[in-house]
């Protein structure tokens, strides 16, 4: 699952394809249909030092709101720093509410594990 959720980050197949991980019935789960509803998330990941972070930066912020660039929505997705989830893989995935509490997550006793982020 982590495999091919990888090859979508690196758009080897379409941003728009969801894959699942079933682990009770031990299936793994492409949806390719059309009409599905999916959303962007940020993307987060743990860094060198194993903290989780979102994989957008400030620079990426600010290119899309400098007219000059030729940066856009589409060039978040191409990437790999936002994906679009559908309901099926919003079930599989932790997502973090806001920024801050990705930040916040790595001195909490629970010990969440984000994937993504609103």
């Amino acid at each position: 699952c982590e495999t091919m959720r990888a090859l979508r980050r690196r758009l080897d197949f379409d941003p728009e394809v969801s894959v699942v991980r079933d682990i009770k019935d031990s299936e793994l789960r492409i949806y390719t249909d059309a009409g599905r509803v999916c959303r962007p998330l940020f993307i987060v990941e743990r860094n060198e030092k194993g903290l989780q972070r979102l994989k957008i930066k400030k620079r990426n912020t600010q290119q899309l709101s400098n007219k000059a660039d030729d940066y856009r929505w589409s060039n978040l997705t191409m990437d790999g720093l936002v994906e679009l989830i559908d309901t099926e893989e919003e079930e599989t995935t932790m997502v973090a509410m806001a920024p801050m509490d990705v930040l916040t997550s790595d001195n909490d006793e629970v010990g969440r594990n984000f994937t993504h982020c609103e």
